[in-house]
């Protein structure tokens, strides 16, 4: 008798000791399952980089709105050519909002990686991660490049780096 009380002492243990596990697998699975729905909607629930790109290029109001300014970057401006400045440009850092004109995406309309304008071969390299997207546009061997740079910021797109060379 204290063989049998024994045994069903232990298989008691065992179905506890089984349930226990078995909840505590299905509470993981849950908030497994939870955790993974959040990262989805949080990916879902940000700004399409390329219908915000569409936007940005075409209303300058909300271009504006999406770059906080002074904007990061170069650009060189031509000056006069003196004693004290004999390249005859002059290198900027950064940009005001005063400086700034509209960015238009008239030349690539279709993301193409090269075009051919006026008998000049323009490239276009696009780099992309889920939170950054760089595009750089240059000539060849030219001393002309500008490159944008765009940052994810709360699920919204921002220009947050703007350089435009031209020797």
């Amino acid at each position: 008798m204290e063989r049998l009380t024994e045994n069903t002492t232990t298989k008691n243990k065992l179905n506890m000791w089984n349930r226990r596990n078995i909840v505590l697998l299905l509470i993981s699975a849950v908030l497994f399952s939870c955790q993974t729905q959040q990262k989805l909607t949080k990916h879902k629930n940000h700004e399409n980089f390329d219908e915000f790109s569409k936007k940005f290029y075409a209303d300058s109001n909300f271009q504006l709105s999406r770059i906080n300014f002074p904007l990061k970057g170069l650009h060189n401006i031509e000056v006069p050519i003196t004693s004290t400045n004999i390249l005859g440009d002059s290198m900027i850092t950064g940009w005001k909002k005063s400086d700034w004109k509209q960015l238009k995406n008239g030349y690539f309309p279709n993301n193409e990686s090269s075009i051919v304008i006026n008998n000049t071969t323009y490239h276009r390299n696009v780099q992309r991660t889920t939170k950054s997207v760089t595009i750089k546009t240059y000539i060849e061997d030219s001393g002309f490049s500008v490159t944008e740079k765009y940052t994810l910021k709360n699920g919204k797109w921002y220009l947050t780096y703007f350089s435009s060379m031209n020797y």
